[in-house]
Protein backbone atom coordinates (compact mmCIF):
# COMPACT_ATOMS: atom_id res chain seq x y z
CA UNK A 1 0.00 0.00 0.00
CA UNK A 2 1.32 3.45 -0.63
CA UNK A 3 0.04 6.76 0.65
CA UNK A 4 0.19 9.93 -1.61
CA UNK A 5 -0.14 13.82 -0.16
CA UNK A 6 -1.84 14.80 -3.33
CA UNK A 7 -5.14 15.91 -1.62
CA UNK A 8 -3.21 17.69 1.34
CA UNK A 9 -0.56 19.52 -1.09
CA UNK A 10 -3.83 21.10 -2.55
CA UNK A 11 -4.75 22.89 0.72
CA UNK A 12 -1.74 24.32 1.34
CA UNK A 13 -0.84 26.72 -1.52
CA UNK A 14 2.53 26.87 -1.04
CA UNK A 15 3.58 23.52 -0.02
CA UNK A 16 1.45 22.79 -3.39
CA UNK A 17 3.93 25.44 -5.34
CA UNK A 18 6.83 23.80 -3.89
CA UNK A 19 5.24 20.31 -5.56
CA UNK A 20 5.59 21.66 -8.67
CA UNK A 21 9.04 23.23 -8.70
CA UNK A 22 12.03 20.45 -10.29
CA UNK A 23 14.49 22.68 -9.52
CA UNK A 24 13.70 22.82 -5.58
CA UNK A 25 13.30 19.36 -6.49
CA UNK A 26 16.11 18.56 -7.50
CA UNK A 27 17.64 20.30 -4.66
CA UNK A 28 16.13 18.11 -2.09
CA UNK A 29 16.84 15.34 -3.76
CA UNK A 30 20.67 16.30 -3.72
CA UNK A 31 20.36 17.84 -0.11
CA UNK A 32 18.81 14.46 1.42
CA UNK A 33 21.05 12.08 -0.61
CA UNK A 34 24.69 14.12 0.73
CA UNK A 35 23.41 13.99 4.34
CA UNK A 36 22.46 9.98 3.78
CA UNK A 37 25.74 9.72 2.42
CA UNK A 38 27.81 11.83 5.71
CA UNK A 39 25.93 10.27 7.89
CA UNK A 40 27.35 6.82 6.58
CA UNK A 41 30.61 8.05 6.15
CA UNK A 42 30.92 9.64 9.25
CA UNK A 43 28.96 6.40 11.49
CA UNK A 44 31.78 4.35 9.38
CA UNK A 45 34.99 6.35 9.97
CA UNK A 46 34.29 8.64 12.96
CA UNK A 47 31.61 7.55 15.20
CA UNK A 48 33.92 7.39 18.05
CA UNK A 49 35.52 10.97 17.89
CA UNK A 50 34.14 14.31 18.85
CA UNK A 51 32.65 16.42 17.82
CA UNK A 52 32.25 13.90 14.37
CA UNK A 53 30.31 11.60 15.85
CA UNK A 54 27.95 15.18 16.76
CA UNK A 55 28.14 15.98 13.15
CA UNK A 56 26.66 12.88 12.27
CA UNK A 57 23.65 13.13 14.43
CA UNK A 58 22.98 16.61 12.65
CA UNK A 59 23.35 14.97 9.16
CA UNK A 60 20.90 12.35 10.45
CA UNK A 61 18.29 14.80 11.24
CA UNK A 62 18.75 16.92 8.16
CA UNK A 63 18.24 13.99 6.35
CA UNK A 64 15.28 12.99 8.59
CA UNK A 65 13.73 16.78 7.48
CA UNK A 66 14.95 16.49 3.86
CA UNK A 67 13.55 13.62 3.05
CA UNK A 68 10.32 14.13 4.85
CA UNK A 69 9.56 17.07 2.73
CA UNK A 70 10.51 15.55 -0.39
CA UNK A 71 8.32 12.30 0.22
CA UNK A 72 5.69 14.60 0.97
CA UNK A 73 5.98 16.89 -2.06
CA UNK A 74 7.01 14.49 -4.41
CA UNK A 75 7.11 10.75 -3.34
CA UNK A 76 4.78 8.82 -1.47
CA UNK A 77 4.83 6.24 1.63
CA UNK A 78 5.08 2.91 1.44
CA UNK A 79 3.19 0.66 4.16
CA UNK A 80 4.44 -2.45 3.10
CA UNK A 81 6.19 -5.73 4.47
CA UNK A 82 9.52 -4.43 5.75
CA UNK A 83 8.11 -0.95 7.19
CA UNK A 84 5.48 -3.31 9.09
CA UNK A 85 8.67 -5.59 10.51
CA UNK A 86 10.24 -2.39 11.58
CA UNK A 87 6.89 -1.31 13.17
CA UNK A 88 6.64 -4.41 14.93
CA UNK A 89 10.20 -4.17 16.11
CA UNK A 90 9.72 -0.68 17.36
CA UNK A 91 6.42 -1.62 19.03
CA UNK A 92 7.19 -4.51 20.88
CA UNK A 93 10.23 -2.41 22.53
CA UNK A 94 7.74 0.22 24.33
CA UNK A 95 5.66 -2.92 25.47
CA UNK A 96 8.51 -5.18 26.59
CA UNK A 97 9.82 -1.34 28.35
CA UNK A 98 5.89 -0.62 29.76
CA UNK A 99 5.66 -4.27 31.15
CA UNK A 100 8.99 -4.47 32.68
CA UNK A 101 7.68 -0.71 34.42
CA UNK A 102 10.45 1.51 32.32
CA UNK A 103 13.62 0.29 33.29
CA UNK A 104 15.54 1.92 30.49
CA UNK A 105 14.14 4.63 27.50
CA UNK A 106 14.91 2.63 24.22
CA UNK A 107 16.03 5.81 22.90
CA UNK A 108 19.36 4.22 21.03
CA UNK A 109 16.93 1.51 19.10
CA UNK A 110 14.47 3.47 18.61
CA UNK A 111 16.40 6.11 16.43
CA UNK A 112 18.12 3.47 14.74
CA UNK A 113 14.59 1.80 13.84
CA UNK A 114 13.89 5.63 12.71
CA UNK A 115 16.63 5.92 10.71
CA UNK A 116 15.96 2.65 8.75
CA UNK A 117 12.57 3.54 8.32
CA UNK A 118 13.39 6.77 6.97
CA UNK A 119 16.41 5.14 4.74
CA UNK A 120 13.61 3.01 3.09
CA UNK A 121 11.06 5.31 2.42
CA UNK A 122 13.10 7.96 0.81
CA UNK A 123 15.45 5.52 -1.29
CA UNK A 124 12.00 3.53 -2.30
CA UNK A 125 11.23 6.55 -4.29
CA UNK A 126 14.05 6.00 -7.33
CA UNK A 127 14.69 3.68 -9.97
CA UNK A 128 18.53 4.18 -8.94
CA UNK A 129 18.71 2.08 -5.75
CA UNK A 130 21.60 -0.17 -6.82
CA UNK A 131 23.94 3.18 -7.95
CA UNK A 132 22.79 5.15 -4.97
CA UNK A 133 24.42 1.61 -2.72
CA UNK A 134 27.37 2.03 -4.72
CA UNK A 135 28.21 5.17 -4.29
CA UNK A 136 27.49 4.76 -0.67
CA UNK A 137 30.20 1.35 -1.10
CA UNK A 138 32.99 3.74 -2.39
CA UNK A 139 32.31 6.50 0.56
CA UNK A 140 33.01 3.51 2.87
CA UNK A 141 36.48 4.29 1.67
CA UNK A 142 36.98 7.25 3.91
CA UNK A 143 37.78 4.57 6.57
CA UNK A 144 40.53 2.81 5.16
CA UNK A 145 42.32 6.37 4.05
CA UNK A 146 42.23 7.43 7.75
CA UNK A 147 42.91 4.51 9.09
CA UNK A 148 46.07 4.73 6.58
CA UNK A 149 47.51 7.78 7.47
CA UNK A 150 46.91 7.88 11.28
CA UNK A 151 48.26 3.85 11.88
CA UNK A 152 50.92 4.55 9.09
CA UNK A 153 54.05 3.36 11.02
CA UNK A 154 52.06 0.06 12.11
CA UNK A 155 51.10 -0.31 8.70
CA UNK A 156 54.23 -0.09 7.33
CA UNK A 157 56.25 -2.44 9.94
CA UNK A 158 53.39 -4.52 11.33
CA UNK A 159 53.38 -6.22 14.34
CA UNK A 160 50.14 -8.68 15.14
CA UNK A 161 51.25 -8.94 18.78
CA UNK A 162 49.31 -5.46 19.52
CA UNK A 163 45.99 -4.60 18.58
CA UNK A 164 45.17 -0.62 16.92
CA UNK A 165 42.32 0.97 15.94
CA UNK A 166 41.43 2.42 19.47
CA UNK A 167 41.64 5.93 18.25
CA UNK A 168 38.39 4.90 15.95
CA UNK A 169 36.64 3.59 18.63
CA UNK A 170 36.89 -0.44 20.37
CA UNK A 171 39.05 -2.50 17.92
CA UNK A 172 36.16 -4.94 17.04
CA UNK A 173 33.71 -1.99 16.44
CA UNK A 174 36.83 -0.80 13.90
CA UNK A 175 37.59 -4.04 12.43
CA UNK A 176 33.71 -4.20 12.07
CA UNK A 177 32.90 -0.81 10.11
CA UNK A 178 36.65 -1.99 8.10
CA UNK A 179 34.57 -5.45 7.54
CA UNK A 180 31.95 -3.33 5.57
CA UNK A 181 34.45 -1.13 4.04
CA UNK A 182 35.72 -5.22 2.57
CA UNK A 183 32.13 -6.14 1.54
CA UNK A 184 31.61 -2.82 -0.05
CA UNK A 185 35.09 -3.46 -2.39
CA UNK A 186 34.04 -7.17 -3.04
CA UNK A 187 30.86 -5.27 -4.38
CA UNK A 188 32.20 -2.78 -6.27
CA UNK A 189 34.68 -5.13 -8.29
CA UNK A 190 31.88 -7.33 -9.06
CA UNK A 191 29.42 -4.31 -10.02
CA UNK A 192 32.19 -1.80 -11.51
CA UNK A 193 32.40 -1.54 -15.39
CA UNK A 194 35.44 0.36 -15.69
CA UNK A 195 38.79 -1.66 -15.41
CA UNK A 196 40.43 1.20 -13.29
CA UNK A 197 37.16 0.88 -10.41
CA UNK A 198 37.41 -2.94 -10.55
CA UNK A 199 41.21 -2.15 -10.01
CA UNK A 200 40.97 0.22 -7.41
CA UNK A 201 38.10 -1.82 -5.66
CA UNK A 202 40.62 -4.86 -5.10
CA UNK A 203 43.23 -2.87 -3.85
CA UNK A 204 40.75 -0.96 -1.43
CA UNK A 205 39.48 -4.97 -0.11
CA UNK A 206 42.88 -6.26 0.14
CA UNK A 207 43.98 -3.42 2.10
CA UNK A 208 40.44 -3.60 4.61
CA UNK A 209 41.30 -7.14 5.05
CA UNK A 210 44.91 -5.98 6.00
CA UNK A 211 43.90 -3.11 8.36
CA UNK A 212 41.49 -6.22 9.74
CA UNK A 213 44.17 -8.19 10.61
CA UNK A 214 46.02 -5.17 12.40
CA UNK A 215 43.51 -4.48 14.61
CA UNK A 216 43.34 -8.30 16.40
CA UNK A 217 39.70 -9.00 15.38
CA UNK A 218 39.86 -13.05 15.21
CA UNK A 219 35.79 -12.67 14.90
CA UNK A 220 36.18 -10.16 11.89
CA UNK A 221 39.05 -11.85 10.67
CA UNK A 222 37.25 -15.36 10.36
CA UNK A 223 33.61 -13.70 8.97
CA UNK A 224 35.50 -11.94 6.12
CA UNK A 225 36.89 -14.93 5.08
CA UNK A 226 33.20 -17.07 4.93
CA UNK A 227 31.65 -13.75 3.11
CA UNK A 228 34.74 -13.70 0.54
CA UNK A 229 33.86 -17.79 0.14
CA UNK A 230 30.57 -16.47 -0.55
CA UNK A 231 31.60 -13.68 -2.32
CA UNK A 232 33.75 -16.24 -4.96
CA UNK A 233 30.54 -18.69 -4.80
CA UNK A 234 27.85 -15.75 -6.10
CA UNK A 235 30.69 -14.97 -8.94
CA UNK A 236 31.10 -18.75 -10.09
CA UNK A 237 28.37 -19.90 -12.29
CA UNK A 238 26.70 -23.40 -11.98
CA UNK A 239 29.27 -24.89 -14.69
CA UNK A 240 32.02 -23.29 -12.86
CA UNK A 241 31.14 -24.78 -9.16
CA UNK A 242 34.30 -26.99 -9.18
CA UNK A 243 36.07 -23.60 -9.43
CA UNK A 244 34.48 -22.26 -6.43
CA UNK A 245 35.43 -25.64 -4.71
CA UNK A 246 39.18 -25.45 -5.47
CA UNK A 247 38.97 -21.59 -4.53
CA UNK A 248 38.22 -22.67 -1.13
CA UNK A 249 40.49 -24.83 -0.48
CA UNK A 250 42.77 -23.02 -1.76
CA UNK A 251 42.01 -20.24 0.72
CA UNK A 252 41.94 -22.77 3.63
CA UNK A 253 45.64 -23.97 2.78
CA UNK A 254 46.94 -20.63 2.27
CA UNK A 255 45.23 -19.39 5.84
CA UNK A 256 46.98 -22.31 7.44
CA UNK A 257 50.76 -21.55 6.01
CA UNK A 258 49.94 -17.60 6.94
CA UNK A 259 49.36 -18.73 10.35
CA UNK A 260 52.49 -20.71 10.61
CA UNK A 261 54.62 -17.27 9.66
CA UNK A 262 56.31 -16.36 12.40
CA UNK A 263 55.07 -12.65 11.73
CA UNK A 264 51.52 -14.03 12.58
CA UNK A 265 52.33 -16.30 15.04
CA UNK A 266 50.28 -13.64 17.70
CA UNK A 267 47.24 -14.89 15.90
CA UNK A 268 48.32 -18.25 15.89
CA UNK A 269 48.46 -18.18 19.51
CA UNK A 270 45.02 -16.17 19.99
CA UNK A 271 43.36 -18.66 18.22
CA UNK A 272 44.81 -21.56 19.69
CA UNK A 273 43.91 -20.23 22.69
CA UNK A 274 40.15 -19.87 22.11
CA UNK A 275 40.05 -23.07 20.64
CA UNK A 276 41.36 -24.35 23.95
CA UNK A 277 38.65 -22.15 25.69
CA UNK A 278 36.02 -24.95 24.58
CA UNK A 279 38.04 -27.64 23.75
CA UNK A 280 40.82 -28.29 25.85
CA UNK A 281 43.74 -29.09 23.46
CA UNK A 282 47.00 -31.09 24.48
CA UNK A 283 49.88 -29.14 25.07
CA UNK A 284 47.91 -25.99 24.53
CA UNK A 285 48.22 -23.32 28.05
CA UNK A 286 45.91 -20.61 29.24
CA UNK A 287 42.39 -20.12 27.38
CA UNK A 288 41.07 -16.51 25.92
CA UNK A 289 39.65 -14.84 28.62
CA UNK A 290 37.82 -12.14 25.95
CA UNK A 291 35.85 -15.40 24.60
CA UNK A 292 35.06 -16.84 27.34
CA UNK A 293 33.12 -14.15 28.37
CA UNK A 294 31.04 -13.09 25.58
CA UNK A 295 30.29 -17.00 25.69
CA UNK A 296 28.67 -16.42 29.07
CA UNK A 297 27.02 -13.41 28.16
CA UNK A 298 25.17 -14.90 25.50
CA UNK A 299 24.14 -18.04 27.74
CA UNK A 300 23.20 -15.50 30.59
CA UNK A 301 21.20 -13.61 27.62
CA UNK A 302 19.43 -16.47 26.74
CA UNK A 303 18.76 -17.53 30.20
CA UNK A 304 16.91 -14.32 31.11
CA UNK A 305 15.13 -14.71 27.34
CA UNK A 306 13.52 -17.95 28.88
CA UNK A 307 12.25 -16.16 31.72
CA UNK A 308 10.16 -14.19 29.45
CA UNK A 309 10.23 -15.00 26.20
CA UNK A 310 6.90 -12.93 25.48
CA UNK A 311 8.36 -9.24 25.95
CA UNK A 312 11.49 -10.22 27.39
CA UNK A 313 13.08 -8.07 30.29
CA UNK A 314 13.27 -4.71 28.75
CA UNK A 315 16.39 -2.73 27.20
CA UNK A 316 19.94 -3.79 28.13
CA UNK A 317 18.54 -6.46 30.84
CA UNK A 318 21.98 -8.69 30.40
CA UNK A 319 24.13 -5.61 31.87
CA UNK A 320 21.52 -4.69 34.33
CA UNK A 321 21.36 -8.31 36.05
CA UNK A 322 24.68 -9.67 35.38
CA UNK A 323 26.97 -6.44 34.70
CA UNK A 324 28.21 -8.07 31.43
CA UNK A 325 27.76 -7.37 27.39
CA UNK A 326 26.03 -10.40 25.82
CA UNK A 327 27.82 -9.72 23.13
CA UNK A 328 25.60 -11.32 20.84
CA UNK A 329 22.64 -10.18 18.42
CA UNK A 330 20.19 -12.74 18.94
CA UNK A 331 20.79 -13.12 22.58
CA UNK A 332 20.27 -9.55 23.30
CA UNK A 333 17.11 -8.38 21.49
CA UNK A 334 15.86 -11.75 22.75
CA UNK A 335 16.18 -11.34 26.30
CA UNK A 336 15.74 -7.49 25.79
CA UNK A 337 12.41 -7.79 23.80
CA UNK A 338 11.31 -11.40 23.53
CA UNK A 339 10.53 -13.31 20.42
CA UNK A 340 8.62 -11.15 18.53
CA UNK A 341 11.37 -8.55 18.13
CA UNK A 342 13.97 -11.72 17.32
CA UNK A 343 11.76 -12.86 14.58
CA UNK A 344 11.30 -9.20 13.16
CA UNK A 345 14.96 -8.72 13.45
CA UNK A 346 15.76 -11.85 11.54
CA UNK A 347 13.51 -11.62 8.79
CA UNK A 348 14.83 -8.19 7.97
CA UNK A 349 18.34 -9.72 7.93
CA UNK A 350 17.45 -12.71 6.48
CA UNK A 351 14.62 -11.91 3.88
CA UNK A 352 17.08 -11.30 1.08
CA UNK A 353 18.95 -14.10 0.95
CA UNK A 354 15.42 -16.42 1.70
CA UNK A 355 14.09 -14.67 -1.54
CA UNK A 356 14.43 -16.31 -5.19
CA UNK A 357 14.71 -12.64 -6.83
CA UNK A 358 17.33 -11.38 -4.20
CA UNK A 359 19.31 -14.32 -3.32
CA UNK A 360 21.72 -14.53 -6.13
CA UNK A 361 22.39 -10.50 -5.31
CA UNK A 362 25.95 -9.43 -4.92
CA UNK A 363 24.87 -7.26 -2.54
CA UNK A 364 23.47 -9.76 0.25
CA UNK A 365 27.10 -10.50 0.80
CA UNK A 366 26.26 -7.23 3.59
CA UNK A 367 23.15 -9.47 5.44
CA UNK A 368 25.27 -12.89 5.18
CA UNK A 369 28.05 -10.80 7.27
CA UNK A 370 25.76 -9.36 9.60
CA UNK A 371 24.12 -12.82 9.79
CA UNK A 372 26.87 -14.38 10.85
CA UNK A 373 28.90 -11.76 12.93
CA UNK A 374 25.50 -11.14 15.05
CA UNK A 375 26.81 -14.02 17.26
CA UNK A 376 29.53 -12.20 18.69
CA UNK A 377 28.68 -9.08 18.23
CA UNK A 378 25.58 -7.03 19.52
CA UNK A 379 24.41 -4.89 15.83
CA UNK A 380 20.89 -3.69 15.78
CA UNK A 381 21.69 -0.77 17.31
CA UNK A 382 24.12 0.53 15.20
CA UNK A 383 24.26 3.20 12.78
CA UNK A 384 25.90 1.48 10.00
CA UNK A 385 23.62 -1.58 10.12
CA UNK A 386 20.35 0.70 10.31
CA UNK A 387 21.60 2.26 6.94
CA UNK A 388 23.16 -0.72 5.25
CA UNK A 389 19.96 -2.93 5.74
CA UNK A 390 17.09 -0.76 4.73
CA UNK A 391 18.94 -0.07 1.30
CA UNK A 392 19.41 -3.86 0.50
CA UNK A 393 15.64 -4.41 1.31
CA UNK A 394 14.79 -1.30 -0.75
CA UNK A 395 16.19 -3.34 -3.54
CA UNK A 396 13.74 -5.84 -3.01
CA UNK A 397 10.27 -3.36 -2.96
CA UNK A 398 7.96 -5.72 -1.10
CA UNK A 399 9.50 -9.22 -1.90
CA UNK A 400 10.70 -10.05 1.24
CA UNK A 401 9.53 -13.79 2.03
CA UNK A 402 7.66 -13.57 -0.96
CA UNK A 403 7.61 -12.17 -4.57
CA UNK A 404 4.70 -8.68 -3.94
CA UNK A 405 5.31 -5.74 -5.82
CA UNK A 406 1.58 -4.43 -6.10
CA UNK A 407 0.84 -1.70 -4.16
CA UNK A 408 -3.01 -0.18 -3.32
CA UNK A 409 -2.49 4.00 -3.46
CA UNK A 410 -4.26 5.88 -0.89
CA UNK A 411 -4.54 10.05 -1.41
CA UNK A 412 -4.57 11.99 1.89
Amino acid sequence: MTIGFENLLSKVPFLNKLSENNKFKRTLYVFSLVCLLMTFSLSISLESIVPFNYVAIIMFGLFIGFSTLYIVLYGKLYINRVTCLYAIFLLVQYISTIVNLFPYFTRTPTLMCLLSVFVYEFIMQFDNKEKILKIACWFSTTLLILFFFKYFSNVIRPDFSKRIGTYFGNENDVARHLSFCLISMLILIKCSKKVLFKILAVFFAVLSFYFILLTGSISNTIVDILVTCAFILLMTKKKGKIVFFILFVLIIIGSIIALNQPIFAPIKNRITRIINTFVNLDGVNGTDSSSEGRFYGAVYGFKLFLQNPIFGNGYRSVHRNFNIMSHNNIAEIASDFGVAALIAEEIIICGPMINRKSRKSIFILFNIYILIFQFFLVSYNAKIESIILPLILSLMGDSILFNSDNYMEIKI
